[in-house]
C-alpha cells in the first residue's frame, strides 16, 4: 500500500467553464485517485454542471497546491497539482462524466480495483473539469494514493 494524500485548495470562483483541478505524477511515482469531490456556496440551488474527469498528457497553468499526506511522516508528493486553471492542460481520454446540482456537491469514490491512475511519467496525470460555469465559488478536492 503507497502514501496517502489530500488536495483540498482553497475556495475560488471558476467564472467559465474550465478545468478546475489537475494532479500530475512524477517522474519516479505513479498515482491513483481514490476520491473527487466537489462543493459549492451556491445558495440558488439551482444550478446543475456538468463535470468531466480527463486522463492528461501536458500540465496546464494553474494555481499550485500541495498534496498533504494523510500520515505523519510521509514523504511530500513527488508530483504536482493544481487547481483554477488559466491555461487548459492536454486533455486525451474521458474517464468519466456525469452532471450534479451545485446545492448538492459531488463526490466520486473510486473503489479499490476501479480507481484512475496515472503512470509515473512526467505530465501524466488526470484532470476534473467543468463544462458549465458553475456561477458561484467552488472547492474541488481529491484523495490520491501514490505508489
Amino acid at each position: 500500500m503507497g502514501r496517502t494524500y489530500d488536495i483540498a485548495p482553497v475556495a475560488f470562483a471558476p467564472g467559465s467553464a474550465k478545468t478546475v483541478l489537475e494532479i500530475v505524477a512524477g517522474a519516479l511515482r505513479g498515482f491513483r485517485v481514490k476520491r473527487l469531490w466537489i462543493t459549492s456556496n451556491d445558495v440558488a440551488g439551482a444550478t446543475v454542471v456538468r463535470v468531466q474527469v480527463k486522463r492528461i498528457t501536458a500540465a496546464g497553468t494553474s494555481t499550485a497546491t500541495t498534496p498533504a499526506p494523510k500520515k505523519s511522516g510521509d514523504l511530500a508528493f513527488s508530483g504536482t497539482a493544481g487547481y483554477n486553471h488559466t491555461v487548459e492542460p492536454t486533455e486525451t481520454t474521458v474517464l468519466w462524466q456525469e452532471q450534479f446540482n451545485l446545492l448538492s456537491g459531488w463526490i466520486l469514490p473510486l473503489p479499490p480495483g476501479e480507481e484512475f491512475e496515472s503512470l509515473a511519467t512526467t505530465a501524466n496525470g488526470i484532470s476534473v473539469e467543468l463544462l458549465d460555469n458553475p456561477g458561484a465559488t467552488i472547492t474541488v478536492g481529491a484523495t490520491i494514493e501514490e505508489d
